[in-house]
């Protein structure tokens, strides 16, 4: 059967052949490769945010105590707990539980994208202007 045919896409002996040829165990597992790599590096930044939070709570905190400083340690807390459950659970325990999330509440699954994709612009943006400064001052030195 051709491509070109209109009752290719009716025809599902194409989509069968892919299935018993294995690719989409294949395409399956390599995307949980690339998502439990990914996973791995998440949990390791976690390590500064909850490094740095703990450092800011130590730096708000007066004589006698300060609720910044509680609020503060009350948030490297709950990084911690993500970060554990991040370490702790296999990936497609958290792709479920994911999933579960988007079900139950869509609004905030498209509120943490937002953010997400806000944080990814930065940390992008600040690299590529890191990169370019740097650049320019190796060329200025020349």
């Amino acid at each position: 059967m051709n491509i070109d045919s209109p009752d290719y896409f009716e025809d599902e002996a194409p989509v069968r052949a892919l299935r018993g040829s294995g690719f989409g165990s294949v395409a399956r597992n390599r995307l949980l490769d690339l998502v439990e790599d990914g996973r791995s590096e998440i949990v390791r930044s976690f390590d500064g945010l909850v490094l740095a939070a703990h450092e800011l709570a130590a730096k708000v905190d007066g004589p006698s105590g300060n609720i910044v400083g509680d609020y503060v340690r009350q948030a490297a807390g709950l990084l911690e707990h993500v970060q554990g459950s991040l370490r702790d659970r296999p990936v497609e325990d958290l792709i479920d539980s994911g999933r579960d999330m988007v079900r139950r509440s869509p609004a905030l699954a498209v509120g943490i994208a937002l953010a997400a994709g806000f944080v990814a612009a930065r940390l992008v943006k600040a690299a590529g202007s890191d990169s370019a400064a740097s650049n320019s001052a190796g060329s200025s030195r020349a």
